[in-house]
């Protein structure tokens, strides 16, 4: 690779392509690749590598205490989460269809006590996402929305629009935040 071309990805922020570019020429210069594939193989590199470190940039940002992946979940430990109906989840298949996932993401709600104008944002926010926007949120029991959100015919309209085209995970597990003994 000559000092230019180095330069170039090094000034460009193409640090992978940068390391990949002498392999891929070997490749390419074997098996006689175009060079419209040639390319293709250093972006997709350079693609799948923004794409992690963004993703652990973001985990990093957002401070989540255990980083569990699929592959590191303890899922023994966790008997009621289902791991296939999970890994279906993570292929996202549920985002363009905008199809609900409620689980315990946001366990803090049950716990809140919100105000009727809070409660009126949250409905709205819900109502604006409602048809066109996934939404996961809470393993907080039905039953126990009107206690956290006051106001039962608002409840029971909210319920309607999550439960429509919805995915729903009982967690009955020990919880994952403490020792077990």
């Amino acid at each position: 690779m000559s000092d230019e071309l180095d330069q170039l990805l090094q000034n460009l922020h193409l640090g992978c392509i940068r390391e990949n570019v002498q392999k891929e020429l070997g490749l390419a210069e074997k098996s006689d690749s175009s060079y419209s594939e040639f390319l293709l193989r250093l972006l997709r590199a350079q693609w799948r590598h923004r794409q992690e470190t963004s993703l652990a940039s973001r985990i990093r940002v957002a401070k989540v205490p255990d980083q569990w992946s699929l592959e590191s979940f303890p899922w023994k430990k966790q008997p009621g989460v289902t791991q296939r109906q999970i890994r279906e989840l993570a292929e996202l298949h549920f985002v363009p269809n905008a199809e609900n996932i409620v689980l315990m993401v946001i366990d803090e709600m049950g716990y809140l006590n919100l105000k009727p104008e809070q409660t009126n944002i949250f409905f709205r926010l819900m109502e604006e996402r409602y048809g066109t926007k996934s939404t996961i949120t809470t393993n907080l029991e039905f039953d126990d929305w009107h206690n956290f959100l006051g106001n039962d015919h608002l409840v029971k309209a909210l319920l309607s629009r999550l439960c429509h085209k919805c995915h729903t995970l009982r967690i009955n597990g020990p919880s994952l935040r403490t020792a077990q003994i």
